[in-house]
């Protein structure tokens, strides 16, 4: 194609595409391209391959950021005060909320972090850098 706008790269590699070729490839590259394809790999054009890994950073630099700002303040407290290995009951008196009230915040952010346990949600925090 002579197309090498992204939006035109990422629709043909989400429609499924293996290869996105430049049509100034040379007629020496092709027939590599062709037998990689063919064994089940994928080929992007070397021309075209900084601005997809730019769009790729740029895509999950979005991501991380939209995630950041899914969380409140206090789920981040929250998330520090586990992350120091505090128990329920001392979280609540540092709060001055019910031990109670500790739990269901606990198990509302776990759910929220698709996580099963406490442990999962601070690992996941930490590589998120939410805390």
């Amino acid at each position: 194609t002579t197309y090498d706008e992204e939006d035109d790269i990422w629709s043909a590699l989400e429609a499924g595409a293996f290869a996105y070729l430049l049509k100034d490839i040379s007629l020496g590259e092709l027939p590599e391209v062709i037998r990689r394809v063919y064994a089940g790999k994928r080929y992007l054009s070397p021309d075209l391959m900084d601005q997809v890994l730019r769009d790729i950073q740029h895509r999950l630099n979005d991501a991380q950021s939209d995630f950041v700002a899914n969380f409140a303040d206090e789920e981040c407290m929250l998330l520090s005060y586990m992350a120091d290995g505090m128990t329920n009951r001392e979280i609540a008196e540092k709060l001055s909320y019910s031990e109670i009230t500790v739990k269901k915040r606990v198990q509302d952010l776990l759910n929220k972090m698709n996580v099963a346990n406490r442990t999962q949600a601070v690992a996941l925090a930490i590589r998120r850098s939410l805390i």
